[in-house]
């Protein structure tokens, strides 16, 4: 998926089920969490897509910066990435 996170520094999956996990990533400083996603991933056909993200990149072109734009979730659907508030 071409607008899929890219690496972060630490990075941990739960599995929640036989095909659904969560994913955390994150970079930071000494102080501050710089770049962050958490999200939902559904397995289909054996490959992992994202249902839900909530993410932090402000270098990303796909990214958001929460501190400029809010809390927000990008939901996909249907071949379709839809963001809310």
């Amino acid at each position: 998926m071409e607008d899929s996170p890219r690496e972060y520094d630490r990075e941990y999956e739960t599995p929640v089920s036989h095909c659904a996990r969560k994913r955390l990533g994150y970079n930071r400083t000494q102080t501050e969490i710089t770049r962050f996603v958490v999200q939902l991933e559904y397995k289909h056909e054996g490959e992992w897509h994202f249902v839900v993200r909530y993410d932090h990149d402000i270098e990303s072109e796909f990214g958001h910066d929460v501190s400029e734009e809010g809390v927000h979730i990008d939901i996909y659907r249907d071949d379709k990435t839809y963001r809310t508030e």
